[in-house]
């Protein structure tokens, strides 16, 4: 498996205006835009309409990030985003930095079915008022985010954590308070004019703006399946450990971002991982769909040397869990940047089987277009072991009689009108090669079904029809012979000729049953016993393959291809 890591530019763009010196900046929350009740007398944000603030910072989610259709990540602001932006009203050589003092949603916009704030208006009550001379002058203060700071002591420095943590899909509501940072110029915008006062002193600052340019470096992770969307799989944790430096740890912070030679020494801090809290997120289908369900993580800025990158990925329903690891040599984090780790995880996907299962012989799938299995599946679990139990009436439409043209054949062999053809099918004789060699049991392969992960896989060797004989010389569709053999654990030799039989289980009076523990499949031939109602089959699972003639023809089974 391999990973796919891809490098991309932040939208960073914040807009923002000054009244009584509030600035207005873009980024987004969880509740709807709140306005201030009068804009030009300065109120602060605070609770407006009873709510509660959020105690969350600056928040994030991965798309396009203009209207070319590049792909990055958007920032949005939080209701507290205040409480960590701060302004240094002195110099560089005699800094007197300020806090913000409140804030307000200016504009808002959808993602991903939530409303995110994109600009916001905040202000800082004790800056002194500030007169020009004339306007066009140009006027300009630093300011500085830092979300791990909540008071002017702290403005010097930024702490990114070791574990970080994420809880809504697709959206990185904390990445401030696990050490998202950036700085801005502020700038004269807008004027109030006064032609009483003193000359020099006319034009009173109104309005300012500015544009965040964040200084942290981040990830973004997304996996994927092609093969089929797994939407009871989940990413529960990513991580990213670098040989030779810390990625995490507090540092000195300035106006020109994280001082990466203030880098911590303790090997510790070489570790970061982020948690995702719940289920996780969900494993879509394609990379498109996956910027919904992104993982974005906060690092420090650096050029890594012995980088191993995790993905952690588990079912909550089955158990069954992957670790996708991948190791690189080398890997720059350039502040300010993106580094997106899309991984196609290429899992088989087996759930077009699901309406395969079929009677011996009938001439129509146990579920059928006129019969269709009841949804949504009402999937149980018990080891890994899935079920999903008979539909109760009046869904319970499985067929149940030889009225109905999904009802088994009593013939000896597939009849012509077999639902998936009289021709080509392995007979008894053809099927007992395949215990003739060995079979091979993979614990550690891992398929999808219905959007579940299962692990666990039997690959069988191939073998071609029309033997009149079984492997050890006698004709077992004459005499009702049973036999089985004990997998080789592991993979097949490489360049051999194999099937993989997934456990896919099996119907029996309308219930799915043992997916993840067995496999059957039909062979075309009757019970020479019982012929009228029994039927040979194949049946895998981690303890072997067996062949077996006595089979209830009313069951549902998938059928042995070549």
């Amino acid at each position: 498996m391999m990973f796919r890591i891809n490098k991309q530019l932040f939208n960073v763009f914040a807009a923002c205006a000054i009244t009584a010196f509030g600035l207005c900046g873009c980024a987004n929350e969880d509740a709807a835009a709140n306005q201030m009740e009068d804009q030009q007398k300065g109120l602060a944000f605070s609770g407006l309409n009873g709510e509660k603030s959020i105690g969350t910072r600056t928040g994030a989610s991965y798309g396009e990030i203009n209207t070319n259709h590049e792909l990055g990540v958007n920032f949005y602001w939080s209701k507290d985003d205040y409480k960590h932006l701060f302004i240094n009203a002195g110099t560089d050589a005699s800094p007197n930095w300020l806090p913000f003092t409140g804030q307000f949603s200016v504009d808002s916009t959808d993602v991903y079915g939530k409303k995110r704030v994109t600009k916001a208006s905040f202000r800082c009550i004790t800056y002194p008022d500030v007169y020009l001379d004339q306007v066009g002058w140009s006027w300009q203060k630093k300011i500085r985010y830092i979300g791990t700071s909540n008071a002017v002591s702290q403005v010097n420095t930024v702490t990114i954590p070791r574990v970080q943590k994420q809880s809504e899909k697709g959206f990185a509501e904390r990445i401030g308070q696990y050490g998202d940072c950036a700085v801005a110029t502020a700038n004269n915008l807008n004027y109030s004019y006064f032609p009483n006062r003193p000359s020099g002193q006319q034009y009173l600052l109104t309005e300012c703006s500015f544009t965040l340019q964040h200084k942290a470096a981040y990830l973004t992770f997304m996996p994927y399946n092609l093969p089929g969307a797994m939407a009871n799989t989940y990413l529960q944790w990513a991580s990213i450990y670098a040989a030779d430096k810390a990625l995490s740890g507090s540092y000195k912070f300035d106006d020109n971002g994280i001082d990466t030679s203030t880098r911590p020494g303790h090997a510790g801090y070489r570790t970061v991982r982020l948690e995702i809290e719940g289920n996780g997120l969900p494993i879509a289908k394609n990379r498109m769909d996956a910027r919904s369900s992104a993982g974005i993580m906060v690092v420090a800025p650096g050029e890594y040397d012995g980088v191993v990158v995790k993905m952690y990925i588990k079912d909550v329903s089955t158990g069954n869990d992957l670790t996708i690891e991948k190791s690189y040599a080398k890997l720059e984090l350039k502040a300010g940047l993106n580094q997106t780790v899309f991984h196609s995880l290429n899992i088989p996907d087996y759930t077009t089987n699901m309406g395969l299962h079929h009677m011996w012989g009938a001439a129509d799938f146990y579920w059928d277009e006129a019969h269709p299995q009841p949804t949504p599946h009402e999937w149980q679990f018990s080891s890994g072991v899935g079920s999903i139990p008979a539909p109760a009436a009046p869904n319970d439409k499985w067929p149940k009689d030889n009225s109905d043209p999904r009802w088994y054949s009593t013939d000896l062999e597939f009849p012509s009108s077999y639902i998936v053809g009289g021709l080509g099918n392995l007979n008894v004789n053809d099927a007992s090669y395949i215990l003739n060699a060995n079979c091979y049991w993979d614990a550690n392969a891992v398929w999808t079904f219905d959007g579940h992960m299962f692990k666990g896989i039997m690959w069988v060797p191939r073998v071609t029809v029309g033997h009149a004989a079984a492997y050890d010389g006698t004709d077992w569709s004459a005499t009702a012979t049973t036999k089985s053999i004990a997998p080789t654990l592991g993979t097949p030799p490489t360049g051999g000729n194999y099937v993989a039989l997934p456990a896919l289980g099996y119907y029996e009076n309308g219930a799915l049953k043992d997916v993840g523990k067995i496999g059957c499949y039909w062979i075309n031939c009757a019970n020479p016993d019982n012929d009228q109602d029994e039927a040979y089959s194949l049946e895998v699972s981690s303890t072997g393959v067996k062949i077996t003639p006595a089979t209830s023809k009313s069951k549902g089974y998938l059928v042995l291809r070549p």
